[in-house]
């Protein structure tokens, strides 16, 4: 697979150099000893990605991940040192990148030589194109297989207006626990606050008793004390002003205005009521601007997040050691411009600065005036500005459900610009009518903010229901409203309330699928030893991702269904894999064989008709061997989806474009009833030597085995 084939080259790289904190740093030489254990090879293409053969016959790296090339050489995807470095103005006449399969760096998504700069290295006469990797830290996770972000999670409060609360109630004779009408939602669950209203004549199912408000009948009212809510440990409720009668089925009804405060919107915590030990900020540069849900295609939209800094005072302030940290991640990134050949980042006097997380966020070609890396905004957080010597500068929070779909956030046009005037959140707004670049986007990216729109749902249908999902393996979601009326959020966002509503998949019907419940067939797979894993194509003739295979076996007189069952990997600490088989019509037919592909087309995958959906590349092209015997360690287990047991499989190192298969006679002889144990040893398993499909490589996905020498 590409992405452990570049990882592979991490031990040679490491035992050779020291890991590169500039750009310019000194890579590993031909000579270094590190090669002596390096793979023999004949042509680059014995080698792994990232490596090159050398003149002695070793597969070799001169740069990488971890160090880079000198004298304005650029490394290409085959870890060589080459003088691709072209004269240059503006990074934009930068165009030779070199390229190189992306790979996973904890929870960063890198891609080799993606990002170009123009630059001066030391010692040069004129400005030359300077390649680096793109770093996307990425919010779901890296995917190991593929080097690739995985996909987004979807906003759980997103269409969610939490508009009923619970009934009122009693809590004695004389109280009324009352609930708002407006909740809050946090993580897809809406949580309501409630307060305790006094009945001047007693509570009853629900309700203070009837009464009629006369002069005076509330004079000696007391509010409730201020209070720290429960559901939300830092939102601070206090009840004041005068109090007014209401008359409510001819009885009197004492009422007191009800305030909230987060406190998290200052960094404060509550207590008794109050928001206290707010965070200290000195304010010389504030966050005026952000954008968390850029627009565009999944696979790019997040390195094209962006924030818009804004210098309050009369004095250029050098941004040089200052950090942004997103506190939400426990991520920090500390602004070195130098690394991009700038060697400082100034902010005018009462000038808006732009950084973002990608080279061209606004999708027209334009460079942010700083790329910061390793911070991704979510859905909420904690975003602190601090200055070189570590103090706070700029203290921003934003809750979940107030980030609008390609829509920047601002401060309101005319609202003062201070560290303490942005904690609040009615200083604050969605950009709704000003686009830029070709992204699709609104907001004034390094401008003065507009004014916000008086209409937010103006132009704006609500006719595109969603389709329904499946939150979970047992859990359906539907929406009930085909065409809702506009809203518009306490964030001032329109939303479209379609009702999302949840349905647990149970009884007859437990599994959920395409968003509906359905019958789980009768057949599925409970036993150990019922299948049997016969043969896998752990590194194709092709892309892996196209073109992996596992081969399935019944040991038994009927058909066997694989829906709900999971194939995993036992390398926990080395990119552990586990991959549903969600697709109900997948059986095993009695002494028959299935076969699993991370591709189901035959024109695409090499030939294999009527395959079934296994993944996105699950399988290891270098995994972990024994030190002293060299053999693998690995296996592959097909489990039930309460992890029972059904079977476990060797898995040897693969040899490119050679299934590894089970020997036919060690699974077919009539005297066999233990059929688990027979696929556990290196010793019952053999290379394939037979093609198979248009020079896909050798095997028989779907047929018997060959007999093993």
């Amino acid at each position: 697979m590409t992405v452990s084939k570049t990882m592979s080259l991490r031990p040679l790289l490491l035992a050779c150099c020291v890991p590169a904190m500039f750009a310019f740093s000194v890579g590993c030489s031909k000579g270094s000893e590190s090669n002596a254990e390096a793979a023999r090879c004949t042509l680059d293409e014995d080698c792994d990605s990232g490596s090159y053969c050398a003149s002695d016959g070793t597969c070799n790296s001169t740069c990488g991940p971890d160090n880079a090339c000198t004298d304005g050489k650029t490394c290409t995807a085959r870890g060589r040192c080459e003088d691709l470095a072209t004269p240059c103005e503006l990074a934009s006449d930068c165009t030779m990148h070199p390229g190189g399969d992306p790979y996973c760096d904890g929870g960063t998504s890198i891609v080799p030589g993606n990002s170009e700069r123009c630059a001066l290295p030391e010692g040069a006469e004129e400005r030359v194109c300077i390649y680096n990797d793109e770093r996307v830290v990425c919010l779901n996770g890296c995917n190991e297989d593929t080097g690739e972000c995985n996909p987004e999670i979807p906003d759980p409060c997103e269409g969610i207006s939490c508009d009923m609360p619970e009934a009122n109630s009693c809590k004695d004779s004389m109280t009324l626990i009352e609930y708002n009408a407006q909740g809050i939602c946090d993580e897809g669950e809406c949580s309501y606050q409630s307060r305790e209203v006094n009945c001047p004549t007693g509570c009853e199912n629900g309700a203070c008793n009837a009464g009629v408000c006369e002069e005076g009948t509330c004079d000696e009212a007391m509010p409730s004390a201020a209070i720290c809510s429960s559901q939300t440990p830092d939102l601070a409720i206090s009840y004041g002003g005068e109090a007014s009668c209401v008359e409510d089925m001819g009885m009197p009804k004492c009422e007191f205005e009800a305030s909230y405060e987060l406190c998290t919107y200052t960094g404060a915590s509550c207590s008794d009521g109050a928001c206290v030990d707010a965070i200290a900020q000195s304010g010389e540069v504030i966050v005026s601007e952000y954008m968390v849900i850029p627009a565009g295609d999944d696979s790019e939209k997040f390195s094209k997040q962006w924030i818009e800094l804004y210098n309050t005072t009369d004095a250029a302030i050098e941004l040089q050691g200052w950090s942004i940290e997103y506190q939400t991640q426990s991520q920090t990134h500390v602004i070195a411009p130098g690394d991009d050949g700038m060697g400082s980042l100034v902010i005018e006097p009462k000038s808006h600065l732009l950084i973002s997380n990608g080279s061209d966020p606004l999708g027209d070609g334009t460079a942010p005036d700083y790329r910061y890396s390793d911070i991704l905004l979510g859905y909420q957080g904690k975003l602190l500005i601090k200055d070189g010597a570590g103090a706070v500068v700029d203290y921003l929070f934003w809750e979940n459900g107030s980030t609008t779909d390609a829509s920047a956030r601002q401060i309101k046009a005319g609202n003062e610009l201070s560290a303490t005037a942005n904690d609040s959140p009615d200083a604050w707004c969605p950009n709704l009518s000003d686009s830029f670049g070709s992204t699709g986007g609104y907001g004034t990216p390094g401008a003065t903010n507009s004014a916000c729109s008086d209409d937010p749902c103006a132009g704006r249908t609500c006719d595109a229901k969603p389709e329904s999902y499946c939150k979970d393996l047992s859990t359906a979601v539907a929406y009930t409203v085909d065409a809702p009326v506009c809203q518009v959020s306490r964030f001032g966002s329109p939303y479209c309330d379609y009702v999302p509503m949840e349905q647990a998949c149970e009884g007859d019907t437990p599994y959920c699928l395409s968003g509906g419940c359905i019958a789980a067939p009768d057949n599925i797979a409970s036993q150990p030893g019922q299948l049997i894993i016969t043969e896998v194509m752990g590194d194709p003739s092709g892309t892996d991702t196209e073109r992996e295979w596992i081969e399935v076996y019944n040991t038994t007189d009927s058909e066997v269904s694989l829906f709900t069952l999971k194939i995993e990997d036992n390398e926990e600490g080395n990119k552990f894999s586990s991959v549903e088989i969600l697709d109900p019509s997948a059986v095993v037919p009695a002494r028959g064989y299935a076969v699993l592909a991370t591709n189901v087309d035959s024109m695409i995958n090499g030939g294999i008709e009527n395959a079934y959906v296994l993944g996105k590349g699950v399988l290891k092209n270098t995994p972990d061997v024994d030190m002293a015997t060299g053999v693998s360690v690995m296996t592959l287990r097909l489990v039930t989806a309460d992890d029972m047991l059904i079977d476990e499989a060797y898995y040897g190192t693969p040899v490119s474009g050679e299934a590894q298969q089970l020997s036919l006679s060690t699974y077919t002889d009539a005297g066999v009833t233990d059929f688990a144990p027979l696929n556990d040893t290196e010793a019952n398993f053999c290379l394939a030597t037979v093609d198979y499909g248009m020079m896909s490589g050798k095997g028989s996905p779907g047929a018997a085995n060959e007999e093993c020498p």
